[in-house]
């Protein structure tokens, strides 16, 4: 696959609905006032037809911005206004690649009123990037804090109105940062000319401007992901920005070529956040002097590992036919009897790592690390991974405290002399998971003494040793990410490094991988949804149909299938929800009958700045649902938009609620006949003070709400409505972001083909 853009093949003229493509190395179009670089027009280069005419000012052309290559200079008080109006008068999508040379520099380009909520562009100033804005704090715009670091690169900006769905989407650095912002369109664009630069109205969100314009495509239609993202990747590889692009984009190692092309399941593309890869299968990686290690590099970085400890000790064996690095291990605090590696990593909060080793037969000690931050003499409580008090006989590997030592979590036992498959996370402070072989994962979360520092400042990636003491095992290839990674995830990196390594019979018969290795993907289809935890933020998923979840003695506990593992148990034996079927036996429910209720082992999650939920539930005629987070569940006295739920009742609201917010507030999704005796689907989220929410797939319906207090979920009566409820619950799912529309659609789609399809 060619690494060089070839617009003859793909540009943005292959996709339907371009409305609009200024371009600065489009030269022809181009009109200069006299033999001065003063720019007088520029001319469309979509069918449209529209011109760019200067009416203010002096813009010019440049060369000084993306990668030295020509830009639009735009100078305070310099604009340029469309000949033509934009047409975008319902669903669009507007790109804009641009740079604001210094912190003193502004951006400006919209189409519309500019006023009270009638705009539709972008903007960054010294306080916030918005793309897109409507107008301004307060009429729905998608914006983030200006980061003073980032604030005069070259970058993209999107914004994306999809009608159907009344929403508006902003991604920013090609959505590096995995902050997609979302809200509710405020007011119907005016059909006006575009304007670049200084406003039109002397009121508007940004009125002069200091910047450079590469490049602005707008279409007159809601692009999907994968249309978005060839955009996306033409426009990195034109301006030479490819390096923003995040790893996992379908078009970080080459630029589209509008046809359907496919990729290997490598770790690269299999997800997003790869810090560190080393494969000892690739020599193109590594130099020897002699027949010992002299360089490695990180294939994630492109960074070299530190050779450390004992010199000139690292030899090489096999795990099958592959090359493999030997680390020959020591038992003592004196890092110069050790052989191990080490490289600047940031320790991230949560993580997951999978890698193919041969364990050796362990000498006696207090510990052997394998992988972990921050040690030698660290402070600051990082996740390991190593063996427990080893011994020539007993070998446990487990999780550990860097800092304290402290042992925890499930343990293996690996036979020695084996290749092995091993997958290891942790998540959130006090998780920690195991799986070997592609086996089921284990997983549990851990007592106070046994925390980890999520917010550690350590920096240095250690394999093979912990102050001095090194595990002896053969390493074949790692790989590190900065996310958990969900079982999709975890099964494709399984799959490749078995085939790979010549290991896919130590798979189980049940893997997805275990006849074939993962197939090649279609970028137009990369992981379609499986199940919920395909899409990243998954922070609660009950499911009634997964039989395995459910304990019911001693006590009622429904198991969290997410990686918080926010379980929902009954606070007594008297009060303990039941197993049920409403309707159909395909309809396997958790029913909440009459003074049952049960409530979540942590906090909910929708405190935060973004957060979205689902769930399908049954009611019986003349019911009443509730099942809610915030002041409501704490308090006798009901504050109104203090509070996140769902609740369907024929009493004072009569009506559904999605979500319900407190004090006799909600956003109302439909009456109360559409729950009564029924099966139905909601989502309700929050981004900031603005709430969506729907039933049954249908449009959204937006509201507000305040800020919510931090609870843990409650399922049934609480203190705030103490009268008794009676609800099925199916399948609950919640994420810790508000979902892209796209992906809020998968999420429905699933549902529905798992539940509502037959009713």
């Amino acid at each position: 696959m060619s690494k060089v853009l070839n617009e003859e093949r793909f540009n943005p003229s292959r996709l339907p609905g371009l409305s609009l493509w200024i371009d600065a190395l489009a030269t022809s179009t181009i009109s200069l006032s006299g033999t001065t670089s003063i720019v007088k027009s520029i001319s469309d280069r979509s069918s449209f037809g529209n011109t760019f005419i200067t009416t203010s000012g002096s813009p010019i052309v440049s060369n000084t911005a993306i990668i030295s290559q020509p830009s639009i200079f735009f100078p305070p008080g310099a604009q340029m206004i469309s000949t033509l109006c934009s047409g975008l008068i319902s669903s669009k999508s507007i790109f804009i690649a641009y740079q604001t040379p210094s912190l003193a520099s502004t951006l400006r380009f919209a189409t519309g009123n500019d006023v009270s909520g009638g705009a539709f562009g972008f903007s960054q100033t010294q306080y916030y990037v918005s793309g897109p804005y409507q107008y301004g704090a307060g009429y729905g715009d998608t914006r983030w804090t200006t980061n003073a670091t980032q604030y005069n690169l070259p970058t993209v900006l999107s914004g994306i109105y999809d009608a159907s769905a009344g929403i508006i989407r902003g991604d920013r650095n090609f959505n590096a940062d995995s902050d997609v912002r979302e809200t509710a369109m405020v007011n119907i664009i005016s059909n006006t000319p575009y304007s670049l630069g200084l406003s039109p109205i002397a009121s508007s969100i940004v009125t002069s401007a200091s910047f450079h314009v590469c490049e602005i495509i707008a279409y007159n239609r809601a692009l999907a992901t994968t249309d978005r993202q060839m955009i996306e990747g033409y426009m990195a590889w034109k301006w030479g920005i490819v390096g923003q692009l995040p790893i996992g984009h379908p078009y970080k190692q080459f630029p589209p070529s509008g046809e359907q092309v496919i990729i290997p399941s490598t770790p690269a593309n299999v997800m997003q956040g790869l810090i560190s890869w080393l494969d000892m299968a690739d020599t193109s990686s590594y130099t020897l002097s002699g027949t010992t290690l002299k360089t490695l590099t990180d294939k994630a970085s492109g960074t070299s590992f530190t050779i450390s400890g004992k010199p000139n000790n690292f030899l090489f064996s096999n795990i099958g036919s592959l090359p493999a690095l030997v680390f020959p291990g020591n038992n003592t605090s004196t890092l110069s009897a050790n052989t191990f590696l080490y490289r600047t990593v940031s320790v991230p909060s949560q993580g997951s790592t999978c890698m193919v080793l041969l364990p050796n037969s362990q000498i006696q000690a207090t510990k052997l690390g394998i992988l972990g931050w921050g040690s030698p003499e660290n402070s600051l409580g990082n996740p390991g991974l190593g063996y427990n008090a080893p011994t020539t006989n007993v070998q446990t590997l487990q999780s550990y405290n860097t800092s304290s030592g402290t042992f925890f979590g499930p343990s293996l036992n690996l036979a020695a002399n084996t290749p092995t498959i091993l997958f290891w996370a942790w998540y959130g402070g006090n998780m920690v998971y195991f799986s070997c072989n592609g086996t089921t994962l284990l997983s549990s979360t851990q007592a106070t003494t046994a925390y980890y520092n999520t917010a550690s400042a350590d920096t240095q990636f250690y394999i093979g040793n912990d102050g001095g003491f090194g595990a002896q095992f053969t390493l074949g290839e790692l790989v590190v990410y900065n996310q958990y990674g969900e079982t999709p995830f975890r099964n494709l990196i399984e799959g490749h490094l078995a085939w790979k390594w010549g290991l896919q019979t130590n798979l189980p018969a049940y893997h997805p991988y275990y006849y074939s290795a993962p197939g090649l993907q279609s970028l137009t289809e990369v992981n379609a949804l499986s199940e919920p935890s395909d899409i990243s933020g998954l922070t609660m998923w009950l499911d009634a149909a997964d039989i395995t979840t459910l304990a019911l003695t001693p006590s009622f506990v429904w198991i969290d299938k997410s990686a918080v593992a926010n379980h929902i148990y009954s606070t007594t034996s008297g009060n303990a929800p039941t197993p049920s079927n409403f309707g159909t036996a395909r309809r396997p429910s958790i029913y909440f009958g009459p003074g049952k209720t049960a409530v979540s082992t942590y906090n909910s999650g929708a405190s935060t700045s973004q957060f979205s939920a689902f769930i399908v539930a049954s009611v019986p005629t003349l019911s009443y649902l509730l099942i809610s987070t915030g002041q409501y569940t704490t308090a006798t006295t009901p504050v109104a938009n203090q509070s996140f739920a769902f609740y369907g009742s024929n009493g004072a609201l009569a009506g559904v609620c999605s979500p319900f917010v407190g004090g006799g507030i909600g956003t109302k999704v439909g009456n109360y006949s559409t729950i009564c005796g029924a099966t139905v689907e909601m989502f309700a989220s929050v981004s900031g003070l603005t709430t969506l929410g729907n039933l049954n797939f249908g449009s959204t319906v937006s509201g507000t709400c305040g800020t919510i207090p931090a609870t843990p979920w409650v399922f049934g009566d609480c203190s705030g409505d103490p009268s008794p409820k009676s609800f099925h619950v199916h399948e609950f799912i919640t994420y810790s972001r508000q979902l892209a529309t796209n992906e809020r659609w998968i999420i429905e789609g699933y549902l529905y083909w798992k539940w509502m399809h037959l009713i």
